[in-house]
């Protein structure tokens, strides 16, 4: 997991030809005029989700991983807390759903991550993440995540 400034995101650059390829993305659209949904950027490689919504109490202590993407979340506006773990062994919750690229496992005493506008996370496969937690009261959030394929790693 990487959690950084913005503004260092092209130190990230010489992790993959992908990551590479979402970073130059990332940097040539507007994503505040995108509607939320899926975009496409490169075939299946890289995608965008945008998403907007209303920060939530985390009242459970599930968090999902992929396997087959690497998440590049950052914020357009608001902030949220994010629950991780490193997946060590966690209780399977939900069982690997291969079209959506997602297992939920029971976590145990998740590190809590704060993101706002000016900072990005990134999670690998390694990478267990509950995102969207208010920080102490609800707020509004608008919210990009590109997913960038690992098979070019």
């Amino acid at each position: 997991m990487i959690l950084d400034l913005l503004s260092n995101i092209s130190f990230y650059k010489k992790l993959s030809p992908n990551i590479k390829d979402a970073i130059n993305s990332a940097a040539a659209i507007d994503f505040s005029i995108l509607d939320n949904g899926k975009h496409s950027i490169k075939e299946s490689e890289i995608y965008v989700i945008v998403n907007s919504y209303e920060t939530k109490q985390n009242i459970n202590s599930i968090l999902e991983g992929h396997k087959k993407y690497i998440d590049f979340h950052f914020l357009l506006e608001g902030s949220e807390v994010i629950d991780y773990e490193p997946l060590i062994n966690q209780r399977i919750v939900t069982e690997y759903n291969d079209v959506e690229d997602y297992c939920l496992f029971s976590c145990r005493t998740p590190s809590k991550l704060r993101l706002e506008k000016g900072l990005f996370a990134l999670f690998f496969p390694s990478d267990l993440h509950y995102t969207g937690i208010a920080e102490t009261q609800p707020s509004y959030v608008k919210k990009v995540v590109i997913k960038i394929e690992m098979e070019s790693l």
